[in-house]
């Protein structure tokens, strides 16, 4: 009675899959297949999506690539997988520490534009301040010129005041 049951709970299985029987029992064998090869059950989903992209162009080109990693750094399928994985799982901390960098250089290229602009205002006022000198040195110099000219005018006066009382003096 239970074979029957059984047989009948098949049939309705079969019936909601839009299997044939004939299909049943290609799935029954692909499944022994794969657990014989050591591929647990949750992995038999992936596998048959392996075997579908093989048909792929891309899976070419990435087998190729694999096999020339293998080559180049002489380690193997694993090895170049669980370094890949580690590479993956400190891929946020990098990033992070790109995103930290980048915000050190625009504080840092900020920091610098501000102290170009300082550099820009101290040059302006210097050359404001050497205008200034320049405007007042020739302010000076004109005032030492009308000084000397007045003291070269008493310098004779005092030479001639000399020479009358000199002159007085014989007489």
């Amino acid at each position: 009675m239970n074979e029957v049951e059984s047989l009948r709970s098949l049939a309705v299985e079969l019936y909601k899959s839009k299997l044939t029987v004939d299909e049943a029992r290609q799935g029954h064998s692909i499944i022994k297949a794969f657990l014989k090869l050591g591929i647990s059950p949750e992995q038999h989903f992936a596998l048959i999506k392996v075997c579908q992209e093989v048909n792929d162009s891309g899976f070419t080109e990435a087998a190729l690539k694999l096999s020339q990693i293998e080559t180049k750094t002489g380690m193997g399928y694993h090895q170049v997988i669980s370094g890949f994985e580690k590479a993956l799982t400190q891929l946020p901390g990098l990033e992070e520490k790109v995103i930290d960098a980048k915000a050190q250089l625009k504080a840092i290229s900020d920091a610098l534009l501000k102290q170009k602009q300082e550099l820009v205002d101290q040059e302006e006022y210097l050359k404001k301040y050497q205008n200034e000198v320049k405007v007042k040195k020739a302010q000076l110099e004109k005032e030492l010129l009308s000084k000397m000219k007045q003291l070269e005018v008493e310098k004779k006066e005092v030479e001639e005041v000399v020479a009358l009382k000199a002159e007085l003096t014989q007489k």
